[in-house]
């Protein structure tokens, strides 16, 4: 059997280059809820520009290269 790849909520590409996103419910993401988005980068490379955790605190930050943690509420 095939193994299933994770799931990402959303990717939008803009002019060929694109971005990943997952939205949390919690306002403190880790690297652990970036998994997904790292798995991604893996198996795209170059063509994942970046990528962001939305979630619903108040602070900006990295959580690993081309990764942001970002609240929901900047969109």
């Amino acid at each position: 059997m095939a193994e299933k790849s994770p799931k990402v909520d959303l990717i939008v590409d803009v002019n060929g280059t694109r971005y990943a996103m997952e939205v949390k419910a919690g306002s403190r993401p880790t690297a652990a809820d970036a998994k997904h988005l790292k798995w991604l980068h893996r198996e795209i490379g170059n063509d994942l520009e970046l990528s962001l955790v939305l979630h619903t605190g108040g602070d900006s930050f990295q959580l690993d290269d081309k990764i942001w943690a970002v609240p929901i509420d900047l969109l």
